[in-house]
């Protein structure tokens, strides 16, 4: 082999590598997608508001018939975030729900017209969260009404997950519903310490399953929170996202 063929064996080696290191270099590093959803709006509005500004929180549920149901729904749609319906379910403890809620003792009818009422006045929402529903989403035939009603009208679920018996995945699975579910509960407990821990446990599942929603509430304490940490490293890390982006698509 002369001279002149190894130069050019050699070239086109370098040329070769430098294309495979262009390529490798426009692949982007997939990050672990995080989706906040921030419950209990509607009651409030200024703390609702400081909430949709927020830029790692891309998911509000809100609550209806609530003093500001329409309006902060209405402005996290025009901020380009998800909204859903927090809808109040029977609990354990059968505490009184509120002005809208789904008992167990309704039938399909009572419980179809207490959605249609839900979704009526909020017109921005497109999926469904429970709210308490301790003891209401452990009844299959309820729940599987529930996902007959959502799949009829095109929105999707979310599972709380407040019982460890909630039958709101298996109905959704059963009628092919788009449906996700919560990971970790951020603010059950409002100081600094045991929202850094909540925080750190979902950081670990994101990072061990490339996804996790988190479930927090508009409190003062989980808004100075979010406002404390880091976007910017954290972006760096990790992709916010809607709920509505990490569904289960069956």
């Amino acid at each position: 082999m002369n001279r002149w063929t190894i130069n050019r064996l050699t070239i086109l080696l370098i040329l070769s590598c430098q294309t495979l290191f262009a390529q490798s270099e426009q692949v982007e590093y997939a990050k672990p997608k995080i989706a906040i959803i921030i419950d209990d709006l509607g009651n409030q509005y200024t703390y609702g508001e400081q909430i949709i500004n927020q830029s790692l929180v891309q998911t509000v549920a809100v609550m209806p018939q609530r003093t500001y149901t329409f309006e902060l729904s209405k402005l996290a749609y025009t901020t380009n975030k998800d909204v859903i319906v927090h809808m109040p379910m029977d609990n354990n403890g059968r505490f009184p729900m509120g002005k809208l809620g789904l008992s167990v003792d309704y039938d399909k009818n009572e419980t179809f017209a207490t959605l249609e009422m839900a979704f009526a006045e909020n017109p921005y929402a497109t999926g469904l969260n429970n709210h308490t529903g301790s003891f209401y989403t452990e009844h299959a035939k309820n729940m599987s009404w529930v996902i007959e009603y959502l799949k009829r009208n095109n929105k999707f679920f979310i599972d709380s997950r407040t019982s460890s018996k909630s039958q709101g995945v298996i109905q959704s699975k059963k009628q092919k519903l788009a449906w996700a579910g919560r990971h970790v509960f951020l603010d059950n407990k409002k100081d600094f310490d045991s929202l850094m821990t909540q925080w750190n446990q979902a950081l670990k599942i994101a990072n061990n399953n490339q996804e996790v929603i988190i479930i927090g509430h508009p409190y003062p304490e989980t808004i100075a929170f979010l406002k404390q940490l880091n976007k910017t490293e954290l972006m760096l890390q990790f992709e916010f996202v809607k709920a509505s982006e990490l569904l289960n698509r069956i």
